[in-house]
């Protein structure tokens, strides 16, 4: 019997004909999670699809505003779900919709697109301490086989990985970076860069800044501060749970010391720029 192949990193995003050509009818996303990857983003979006006034794309991760946009908005639409009338005009709904990509925060390409085609979706950002984020994307790579370094060579290196990747995608917008997508253990955490992009396009309020410390510890009341923010009924969440949570061994007091300072005068600027401070 002939084994069937492997699916590739492709199939994901092949949709069937008939959703494509449906795609002028189906909505655009009420809300984007935006990321930060490492931080959350699954877990906010794994429990936020359980409201009843929630309805899911057809995957969590869409990649269209930065892997996928030379794929056009009809495709993206047709991830999402049918408004049930074939009109042109807006049809009055009494739910929401989303995705959660988390390499939108920092794909610098990422703040423009996203104005361009949804200037009123409300964007979800989950912030996680930078040291913590950093390894846990780090060990995130090395599980899928991506990164043959340690984590101390992969931190040092990652300056020389990244040179010159931000203006080539500049450069070329249909350029896609492996480096600057997997290998940018550091960089992800510099928030406020990332934030001040977003902030030159979109009006404070229509960003909520969560914190994956806070969601540990009050699940509850981080889903009634997000239910609040997309206009949801307050709802007692259903069997919350974490996602994606992995275990792996623990980093090197030196090297962890190391990090926390380099984090440091970037976790300053982010609380300026925040007006708020978290206990990194």
């Amino acid at each position: 019997m002939q084994q069937k192949a492997k699916p590739t990193a492709h199939d994901r995003y092949r949709l069937p004909l008939s959703r494509r050509l449906s795609g002028r009818w189906r909505v655009l996303p009420d809300f984007i999670i935006l990321g930060a990857q490492k931080a959350g983003t699954t877990t906010i979006y794994d429990n936020l699809v359980k409201h009843p006034d929630v309805r899911p794309c057809d995957i969590k991760e869409v990649h269209f505003f930065d892997r996928n946009w030379d794929k056009g908005a009809n495709w993206y639409r047709a991830h999402f779900p049918f408004t049930g009338e074939i009109s042109a005009q807006p049809t009055q709904r009494n739910w929401i919709t989303g995705e959660g990509s988390p390499y939108y925060l920092f794909h610098p390409l990422v703040p423009a697109r996203v104005h361009q085609l949804c200037p009123e979706s409300r964007l979800i950002v989950v912030l996680r301490d930078p040291v913590e984020r950093a390894y846990s994307h780090y060990q995130h790579e090395k599980r899928k086989d991506r990164e043959p370094l340690s984590f101390e060579d992969a931190l040092a290196a990652e300056e020389g990985r990244l040179a010159g990747e931000v203006a080539k995608i500049f450069a070329d917008p249909d350029y896609g970076s492996f480096a600057h997508q997997h290998f940018s253990y550091k960089a992800r955490g510099y928030y406020a860069d990332q934030l001040e992009a977003w902030h030159k396009l979109f009006p404070r309020d229509q960003i909520l800044i969560l914190e994956s410390r806070e969601l540990n510890r009050d699940f509850p009341g981080t889903f009634s501060r997000l239910y609040d923010f997309l206009g949801l009924q307050q709802i007692e969440l259903p069997q919350p749970k974490r996602s994606n949570v992995g275990s792996y061994e623990k980093m090197g007091d030196a090297t962890r010391a190391a990090l926390v300072e380099h984090f440091r005068p970037h976790n300053e600027r982010l609380f300026t720029l925040l007006g708020r401070r978290f206990d990194w």
